[in-house]
């Protein structure tokens, strides 16, 4: 694909009979141009390699490090931005991002919690690595209350060590389902096992409110929970029990932390966009910005018929439903706004 937007790949068997649409399979794709990430440094460094954030920002855009030294033919997908925790202003920040990190961010204001919970509701992804720096009591009292719900599971207590090689661990290395992490089911995209960690998180699992509403998609060989998801809104969390940079663990110059981060990242950006392809019946849905509230589209059905929806509120955005969506076949949305 040469430009980003809305693609239609079809097959066609090239049978002629009686049921030509029984011959024939189409698929709606995005070709993304960018997916924004809003790295928040809760421990920054003006030295090298130092700060939270450097070896995460490095595995998500390792072309951009290339291209200051020449001309690459290659772009990176992800657009990475990293601004320290005491300067994150969610108005301005959080425009055109696709995800929230979290990297040893001490606490949060109220005000920055509420934006954050706000955009994970409408379909943004949210990223918690734990670090040195972290307000224990405030994570499970604040962002992991009943009504933010924005911490999959509670912290316990520190395990590990940092002097004490016995009580280091590895990471399970299990058959994985999950599509962020089922890439390292073939061992050439690395191993997460390879990684020795000497710090984490105890994350609580005795909770039986708060467990229910996670999932666990990775553990230490101590039994412990790894990393940790959970759904709110139409947007995910995934929690990560060490930090995410080399404080607590090699994992930044293993060959499996490249893949590791790009298919967190990637999987919480995909979140964002409605899936495009759907069951007959279903409910067509578009997002646009908020200032597009009120503008038109046209969609047109597979006969060729056409009809003018209107962008409304919800949320932060604005939204286009179209659910006359009966005959099976290619549904097309089409306006100034429509990408």
């Amino acid at each position: 694909f040469t430009e980003s937007g809305s693609s239609t790949l079809t097959i066609d068997l090239g049978v002629s009979d009686d049921l030509d649409n029984d011959d024939r399979r189409s698929a709606s794709i995005t070709v993304l141009d960018r997916i924004g990430i809003l790295l928040v440094d809760g421990s920054p460094s003006d030295e090298w390699l130092r700060g939270e954030t450097d070896f995460l920002k490095l595995a998500l855009t390792p072309f951009e490090e290339i291209e200051k030294k020449g001309t690459v033919e290659t772009k990176d997908l992800i657009d990475a931005t990293v601004i320290d925790h005491d300067k994150f202003d969610p108005s301005k920040h959080l425009e055109n991002q696709s995800v929230v990190v979290l990297a040893n961010v001490p606490s949060l204001k109220e005000e920055q919690v509420a934006a954050i919970s706000t955009f994970i509701r409408n379909g943004g992804g949210l990223w918690i690595c734990l670090g040195d720096e972290v307000q224990v009591d405030w994570y499970n009292d604040v962002l992991g209350s009943e009504e933010n719900g924005l911490l999959p599971l509670a912290l316990r207590n520190l395990g590990g060590s940092q002097t004490d090689d016995s009580l280091r661990t590895r990471v399970v290395a299990a058959h994985f389902e999950h599509p962020a992490l089922s890439l390292f089911n073939d061992r050439r995209n690395g191993n997460l096992a390879d990684s020795d960690l000497w710090r984490w998180y105890r994350l609580e699992e005795a909770n039986a409110n708060q467990a229910r509403s996670s999932t666990v998609l990775a553990r230490l060989e101590t039994g412990e929970a790894f990393i940790a998801e959970r759904k709110l809104g139409k947007g995910v969390i995934v929690q990560m029990a060490t930090a995410i940079d080399g404080d607590w663990s090699n994992m930044p110059v293993r060959s499996s932390y490249l893949p590791l981060v790009q298919q967190i990242a990637t999987y919480l950006a995909d979140q964002v966009t409605p899936p495009r392809n759907l069951p007959a019946g279903a409910t067509l849905t578009h997002f646009l910005p908020e200032k597009e509230m009120g503008k038109t589209v046209t969609v047109t059905n597979p006969e060729g018929s056409s009809r003018t929806l209107k962008a409304v509120k919800r949320g932060d955005r604005a939204v286009v439903e179209f659910s006359d969506t009966r005959s099976p076949g290619t549904y097309e949305l089409s306006g100034d706004e429509i990408s």
